[in-house]
């Protein structure tokens, strides 16, 4: 299961002390029962989610035929933090025992062997 995430950054700038702010996002890949409770638990747009992984590049090339790289997060453990949206599973998984790692094929599967 793919989602995408957004990330904001917000800051001051000198001089003029007005508020700038960046958003950039993101591609975050589950797998697995890790996949399972993702599509339980982050089915709502505007949700705070804890994401923790490994980013890998996604390498491609766009119809202009210019390479692109694209980062992934390979998700290892999430957990939903704020619970604003409706339909927000209380469920957390047991990560130890539950999450399984990402298979080979899985891997080459959608990483195209570049993991």
């Amino acid at each position: 299961m793919e989602v995408s995430i957004a990330t904001s950054s917000s800051w001051k700038m000198k001089g003029t002390e007005e508020w700038q702010t960046r958003t950039t996002w993101h591609k975050a890949m589950f797998s697995g029962k890790q996949a399972e409770y993702a599509a339980k638990s982050i089915d709502n747009k505007g949700l705070l989610v804890f994401i923790e992984g490994e980013t890998i590049d996604q390498k491609w090339v766009d119809k202009h035929h210019q390479n692109r790289v694209t980062k992934v997060i390979k998700v290892k453990t999430h957990r939903v933090l704020s619970k604003n949206a409706q339909n927000v599973s209380n469920e957390q998984p047991d990560y130890d025992n539950d999450m399984a790692p990402m298979s080979k094929e899985e891997e080459a599967a959608y990483f195209g062997g570049q993991s």
